[in-house]
């Protein structure tokens, strides 16, 4: 198997990861968790479990001092990131939220363009106008929670935020850092971050039982450390762009979760709005080889 098309499974494999966030996070809504401390929960067990995968394969968890700036960066974003996405989940249906947060890939299409000189094509025109179209259409579905412009916007932040990550890591001195230790650290920095915000509000709270236990290891293998671990491999081997749009699998899986697990509805809205969100990421992929070449 070539490397691209190893890459590409990477990233695929790595985004339906990360749409299982409300598979296990929701549950521990349920139970009176709040955001802030379901995702410290979910990054301190990403962190130990990345942590014993380094050492076993005697990899060097230590940061050199010139990577703690970019680290600290990578950190950042992935924590605003992901607090917009599971505050998000408490106002909009999880499915409709993952689905708005798609607009990542776009986001990264633009960046690349704007600023590493990417050419600006009629493809991703055209993909920028059916992702916003696909949100509008989406704003516009009945769902079991009701539509909220505040969850519009968080969902929006979290994938504004998500899209600067996976640019960071293909344009910075991340891209020269294996990818399993970029993860580390963007985990631990993150879960720090979260127990600060979640003592601070008065929110933390213990898991009793072991059914939280399951959800929040499930939350910290899935979509933390094979979803960051994946995509960041992926960014090294078929680009940020690609990899970015290669994960239209996310939202499929969430939209699923939400209405298999949750009773979420399914309606011709939902349907219509992720299928424009995809169809207009999806064409980016779909480039020549000269539309992708620099300006």
């Amino acid at each position: 198997m070539n490397s691209k098309i190893t890459g590409f499974l990477i990233a695929g494999l790595g985004a339906a990861a990360f749409g299982l966030n409300p598979f296990f996070a929701l549950p521990l809504y349920q139970n009176g968790y709040a955001p802030s401390t379901v995702l410290f929960f979910r990054f301190i067990f990403a962190a130990l479990m990345l942590a014993v995968y380094i050492k076993c394969r005697k990899g060097d968890l230590l940061p050199k001092r010139k990577e703690i700036p970019v680290l600290l960066g990578s950190g950042l974003l992935m924590a605003c990131s992901s607090y917009s996405l599971f505050e998000g989940y408490l106002y909009m249906d999880s499915g409709i939220v993952s689905t708005i947060l798609f607009i990542y890939p776009v986001v990264v299409a633009v960046i690349m363009t704007a600023f590493f000189k990417e050419k600006l094509t009629f493809k991703i025109a055209v993909s920028i106008i059916l992702s916003i179209a696909g949100v509008v259409v989406l704003s516009r579905s009945e769902s079991k929670l009701p539509f909220s412009y505040f969850g519009l916007l968080l969902a929006i932040l979290s994938g504004l935020f998500y899209a600067f990550y996976i640019v960071a890591v293909r344009v910075t001195s991340l891209r020269d850092m294996p990818a399993e230790k970029i993860s580390f650290h963007t985990i631990l920095l993150s879960a720090l971050f979260f127990l600060f915000l979640a003592i601070k509000s008065g929110k933390f709270q213990l898991l009793s039982t072991p059914f939280e236990w399951g959800c929040v290891l499930g939350l910290g293998l899935f979509p933390s450390v094979i979803a960051l671990a994946f995509t960041a491999e992926a960014i090294k081997k078929i680009g940020a762009t690609n990899a970015a749009i290669f994960g239209a699998l996310e939202p499929v899986v969430a939209v699923l979760c939400g209405v298999i697990c949750f009773g979420e509805k399914l309606t011709v809205n939902i349907v219509s709005g992720v299928i424009l969100v995809i169809t207009g990421v999806i064409l980016v992929i779909l480039r020549s080889p000269t539309e992708k070449t620099s300006v």
